[in-house]
């Protein structure tokens, strides 16, 4: 059964069932985020009363010193583990409610742990930024189209697992919109897009990337013409990207931010274009050519969509 927005009556339950962790204090601190967590999905309370009231056990106590390498986040990453997972399964009409949550967590002055926890300059941290939730939400969310299809499925399961890839890359361009993730991440997805015209003549860019088109290319020229491949997990993903921050990208572009970004992820040595304006008439014809050539018609459709957004953006900006 679910409730009226449309997730599991059991989702709590399941949750409290399922915890594993031994150490009492982290159990309490888990039991209290769930607590909090359930009353404000049923409404009880908003995000600026429930944001101080999941942080607290966490702000107000003490750092653990279990003698691990990282007792400085031991009791976040069950947090922003359980953040994740609201972010991941609940409906999409709940999305913006666990955003405003994050929103009014970051704002807090609270320190962590007391002020004991110090961040990379040994300050005392607070909860500006969710600190470490990147890392929980890139634990995740870390396979791509490649690896996903590598897996043996018929071709519902791959339709399945590009509906759960593609809610997730919502759900991310979403969180980077409104400033949870940091802009990095979009350099990130976006390279998929980007990269063939960055490519040095005869070289491979990125592992994935070589292979996976490799792969494509076999696909569409043989039988299998009725599956779905990479390509339609990357276009109707890069889709919602334009939707919630491709002015930013375009604006990126042209100031050659999302190059400074990127680089970071690229291999050493990696050839960069030198046109900002270029790469965003080149992002235009790689979902021209999906409008095309990808296999799925909900694809080509959405890539058909995705074009005009992205003229539309254009021709915004250069009106200004």
């Amino acid at each position: 059964m679910q409730d009226v927005d449309g997730l599991p009556l059991y989702w709590f339950d399941k949750l409290e069932r399922g915890y594993k962790g031994k150490n009492e204090t982290l159990r309490s601190y888990y039991f209290t985020e769930l607590a909090v967590l359930r009353a404000f999905h049923d409404g009880k309370i908003g995000p600026d009363e429930a944001a101080p009231a999941i942080t607290r056990p966490i702000s107000e106590s003490p750092m653990l010193v279990l003698g691990t390498y990282n007792d400085d986040v031991l009791a976040l990453v069950p947090l922003w583990t359980l953040y994740t997972k609201a972010l991941d399964e609940w409906p999409s009409s709940r999305i913006q409610d666990l955003i405003n949550l994050g929103l009014a967590i970051s704002k807090l002055l609270d320190k962590i742990h007391q002020g004991e926890a110090t961040d990379d300059n040994y300050e005392p941290m607070t909860w500006k930024d969710l600190p470490y939730f990147h890392m929980a939400w890139s634990d995740a969310h870390w396979k791509c189209p490649a690896y996903i299809l590598k897996e043996e499925m018929d071709g519902a399961a791959k339709h399945q697992a590009r509906d759960v890839y593609v809610r997730q890359q919502k759900v991310e361009a979403q969180l980077v919109a409104a400033g949870l993730l940091g802009w990095h991440v979009a350099g990130r997805v976006l390279y998929h897009a980007l990269k063939q015209e960055s490519a040095i003549p005869g070289q491979k860019t990125l592992d994935e990337g070589g292979e996976e088109e490799e792969e494509e290319t076999k696909r569409i020229m043989s039988k299998e013409r009725d599956e779905i491949g990479p390509l339609d997990f990357h276009i109707v993903a890069e889709d919602y990207w334009i939707e919630y921050v491709g002015d930013r990208v375009y604006s990126s572009l042209v100031q050659k931010e999302l190059e400074e970004e990127t680089r970071r992820s690229e291999s050493e040595g990696q050839h960069q274009p030198s046109q900002p304006l270029k790469r965003w008439e080149y992002l235009i014809d790689h979902f021209q050519r999906a409008a095309t050539n990808a296999l799925d018609s909900s694809t080509r459709e959405m890539a058909k969509a995705t074009i005009k957004r992205m003229e539309r953006i254009r021709e915004e900006a250069r009106a200004v």
